[in-house]
């Protein structure tokens, strides 16, 4: 069986495949947005280069776009969240 079609709905998020068998779609259920930025989950803390790979910002509202801040509040990275969970490499928008 090979897939001939891939679509998403892009308000629902529901996602068709076609196939030479036939059509099937599946929507994974999203998870809902925090209440209060209290509730955000930031790990691994501390974060330490030789023993992680990424960050990881959990309990986001869907599609939330997340800035990182140096000490002299400069934009040191941002990207958005899709899903309530972003990771990030520890690395500024220019790879350092």
């Amino acid at each position: 069986n090979s897939i001939k079609s891939i679509a998403v709905n892009d308000i629902t998020g529901e996602v068709f495949i076609a196939t030479e068998g036939g059509l099937i779609s599946y929507q994974d259920i999203p998870k809902g947005s925090i209440a209060k930025m209290d509730e955000l989950k930031v790990f691994p803390n501390p974060f330490n280069y030789q023993k992680n790979e990424q960050i990881f910002i959990d309990g986001l509202s869907d599609k939330s776009l997340i800035k990182i801040l140096g000490v002299d509040g400069t934009v040191v990275n941002s990207f958005s969240s899709e899903g309530g969970r972003v990771s990030w490499n520890g690395m500024d928008s220019s790879g350092n």
